[in-house]
């Protein structure tokens, strides 16, 4: 029965060759269009919702208006982080973390044989104390608690 089936399809398929192009060319590009649209969409949702907090994490961004366009920057003025905090209520904390846009950064620390060490690094993020108060970044060695709090920490 399968087989009669099949075979009819294939002749309606071959008889009407333009009328069944028109309709694969349509279903495959609906189809993929969904699939783009899905992919899209759940990359979106799952930005960054490793974090434990994930769902009151937002990043803040910057829209000037110019005469003839809009621009919208992923970067604000560091002062934004502390007065959201002290006027308005609902933010509770804000990190201001500022990176060096690949630009080469001198590293120096001291190690535990109080030997000076430096390097150069081309990524490289500052950021305020509480980072690991809202973030969730699992560390390699040492804890969460203490780090970013003073120098060499």
């Amino acid at each position: 029965m399968i087989k009669n089936y099949i075979l009819v399809a294939i002749r309606s398929i071959l008889k009407q060759r333009i009328y069944s192009i028109i309709n694969v060319l349509g279903l495959s590009i609906g189809l993929a269009s969904c699939i783009m649209i899905f992919l899209y969409v759940e990359s979106e949702y799952s930005y960054d919702k490793f974090h434990e907090k994930s769902e009151n994490i937002y990043k803040l961004f910057l829209e000037r208006i110019y005469p003839d366009h809009v621009t919208h920057y992923a970067v604000t003025p560091h002062s934004f982080a502390d007065v959201m905090v002290s006027d308005l209520p609902e933010v509770e904390q804000a990190v201001k973390m500022i990176g060096n846009n690949g630009n080469p950064v001198q590293v120096t620390y001291i190690d535990s044989n109080e030997e000076r060490i430096s390097y150069e690094e081309n990524d490289f993020i500052l950021a305020d104390s509480n980072f690991f108060d809202v973030f969730t970044i699992p560390l390699l060695k040492g804890t969460s608690s203490g780090a970013l709090s003073a120098p060499q920490s």
